[in-house]
């Protein structure tokens, strides 16, 4: 089982309560694999908030892996990324690379995302976009390793269950 936290960065004009296509995405494409939902919060696109939410579920151990979605694009107000680089202590590149570059196929403006993927102690992080579709097929890119990722930072042995 891994223990999988979302975090819903609204941009712009979001507010609370809202309907989340993006979290609704990310459920869908992990369905079928061995992750269980721990947490689900929305945070505004705010550097500090973020910040704080990732460290909080890194630190108490008690979340496996945190997706993210939203404030990873170019607008001034996308403070995601640079929430993550403060937090992780070290980058895991591959991820957020495969990504972009399978959600560029169909979505060419994807290579603008600056999404990164990380760990803080034994807790990988990714940095998801907003839109339903784009995230859908980055996080499919991604989601067969997830398992091992997770497996590696915990010392845990291969398992149907893990």
């Amino acid at each position: 089982m891994i223990r999988t936290a979302l975090l819903t960065v609204l941009e712009g004009d979001g507010a609370p309560g809202h309907e989340d296509g993006a979290a609704q995405a990310i459920r869908q494409v992990l369905v079928t694999g061995p992750f269980v939902e721990v947490d689900y919060q929305v945070v505004p696109d705010e550097q500090a908030m973020i910040r704080a939410k990732l460290r909080v579920w890194a630190d108490q151990g008690n979340v496996d892996l945190v997706l993210t979605t939203g404030g990873v694009g170019l607008g001034l107000k996308g403070r995601t990324p640079e929430a993550t680089s403060e937090v992780i202590e070290r980058e895991v590149p591959g991820l957020a690379e495969a990504m972009r570059a399978a959600m560029a196929v169909d979505h060419p403006t994807a290579v603008l995302t600056r999404g990164l993927a990380g760990v803080r102690r034994s807790t990988l992080v990714v940095n998801l976009p907003s839109d339903p579709g784009e995230l859908t097929v980055g996080l499919r890119t991604i989601v067969e390793v997830l398992p091992q990722a997770v497996r590696g930072l915990s010392n845990r042995p291969a398992s149907p269950a893990n």
